[in-house]
């Protein structure tokens, strides 16, 4: 009697560690979807469905990281897109980009060694398809990282 008694508390106690884990693994997937970008990722970068643009113009305020990705992503899904900067970026006779020295003044950090997490990077390349080509021609680099980053809960692997 008394083994078959524990083996039903045993059978009770693994149906419930199942159980647990099926949940967890159901809200932390329903979580992940809701709450951040990687499920988008592979719609990145793609035109809207039946490639028709919304006929207006998309106006970006700032010319930062997030305003300029912003802008490019309005690209695909906007017939017009307008960025907003009180700062030159570029020479307006040639073209060219402007130098270190004389761009960004207001901005403390814009010549600063930057690091992103990994997710930034991957939307960098789904947005910019030569961009680790683009970075080396400005004689930046791509390097790996040693972060062990997670989005709720989900481990982050680092793009090589």
């Amino acid at each position: 009697m008394a083994h078959s008694t524990l083996a039903y508390t045993a059978l009770a106690v693994v149906a419930l560690w199942a159980a647990y884990r099926a949940i967890g693994n159901f809200v932390h997937r329903r979580l992940v979807a809701k709450l951040t970008i990687i499920d988008d990722l592979p719609q990145l970068g793609k035109p809207t469905s039946g490639g028709n643009k919304v006929q207006g113009c998309a106006v970006i305020c700032g010319g930062s990281i997030s305003g300029l990705l912003s802008a490019r992503v309005c690209s695909d899904h906007f017939s017009e897109v307008l960025v907003v900067e009180p700062e030159a970026l570029f020479d307006p006779t040639t073209g060219e980009v402007l130098p270190l020295d004389v761009r960004r003044k207001r901005i403390m950090q814009y010549s600063a060694l930057h690091g992103f997490q990994p997710v930034n990077l991957q939307v960098a390349r789904r947005l910019y398809p030569q961009f680790d080509e683009e970075v080396k021609k400005l004689g930046a680099r791509v390097m790996k990282t040693e972060y062990n980053t997670h989005v709720a809960g989900v481990r982050i692997p680092t793009p090589e």
